[in-house]
Parts: C-alpha cells; structure tokens; sequence
C-alpha cells in the first residue's frame, strides 16, 4: 500500500507556509514573514513608533524591518520593543491603520 498523502493535502489546502524570522516578539511570541509588528527604531524619539509587514528583502539578504546595527540597511529595529498585531493574511487592513 503506497501512501500519496493526498488526505493530508486535501485537508490543509488552504494553509500558507511562513517563515521564522528567529526573532522573538516582547511577548515571547515567534515573529514569522507575514506578520505585522510594531516597533521602535533605536535612534528615534520614545514616542515614535513604527509598523511594518515583516517580510524578506533581498537587498539585505534578511527579514525587513529587522537589521543588525553594524548594518547599512536603514532600519535600527529596537527588537526589545517589537510586538506582533497580526499578520497580512488574516488583518491586512492594521498596515492602513493608526497604531
């Protein structure tokens, strides 16, 4: 007997694959490519606060908004202030929306 797996594909055909990031948000939650995550950047004012899709950029070879800060990329994520609000799946209108 050869099993194709073609109930497990029926079953799950409408899941989208996500990849970590390997970060991990304020809340201990795993930050994966889809997510929608806001934040603040280290050289900004407290008060400001940034939102963004988490999603791979080929330019810096990594996950944006996320950068090291020995990097040219432009984003200085404060990664102790990153929290997850949803994703662009299930919540695209929260990248229109004021935090």
């Amino acid at each position: 007997m050869v099993d194709d797996h073609s109930n497990y594909r029926g079953l799950h055909h409408d899941w989208i694959p996500m990849q970590s990031t390997g970060q991990i948000d304020q809340n201990g939650k795993e930050v994966f490519e889809g997510y929608i995550i806001k934040y603040k950047e280290i050289f900004d004012s407290p008060e400001e606060i940034h939102k963004s899709e988490v999603c791979w950029d080929e330019d810096i070879c990594g996950f944006s908004p996320f950068c090291d800060y020995d990097s040219d990329c432009g984003a200085e994520v404060d990664k102790r202030t990153v929290e997850v609000v949803g994703n662009i799946y299930e919540h695209p209108d929260l990248l229109d929306k004021k935090i």
